[in-house]
């Protein structure tokens, strides 16, 4: 599995615990850049867009189609703010990692970290509210 697309699986893991604790952001089409270091080189940025809404507050990427369903997740929501924990066990190969979001209304920004075996991958992103979802 491509670690950029890891990452994306990643961030697509984290959603709402409750509809009422949710950030405030414009529910619509957003674009979502990540970019990806990892120790010796770093990765191309990668843009998705997605339709979000309030249910549905985080970029998805189809984490039933990557077959990565062994994750489990702490989450916390502050505010504007939403932060995480995760382990993964894809196939025997453990991954954890923290990440944190923010939402700033028509824009976001966030951090993940993941460990997966003996290396560590810190990707940023950054997303933007494009319009009403088409």
């Amino acid at each position: 599995m491509r670690l950029s697309t890891f990452v994306l699986l990643i961030v697509a893991l984290v959603s709402p615990c409750y509809a009422d604790d949710i950030p405030d952001f414009s529910e619509g089409l957003w674009e979502i850049t990540i970019t990806t270091e990892m120790t010796g080189f770093n990765l191309p940025p990668q843009t998705n867009t997605q339709c979000m809404t309030k249910e549905n507050f985080v970029p998805q990427t189809g984490v039933d189609r990557l077959g990565n369903t062994g994750c489990t997740m702490e989450q916390r929501i502050d505010g504007s703010s939403v932060s995480w924990n995760f382990t993964c066990d894809n196939e025997g190969a453990i991954s954890r990692g923290t990440g944190r979001a923010t939402y700033f209304q028509d824009r976001s920004e966030g951090e993940i970290t993941i460990v997966t075996q003996g290396t560590e991958m810190v990707s940023t992103f950054e997303g933007r509210y494009l319009g009403p979802c088409p």
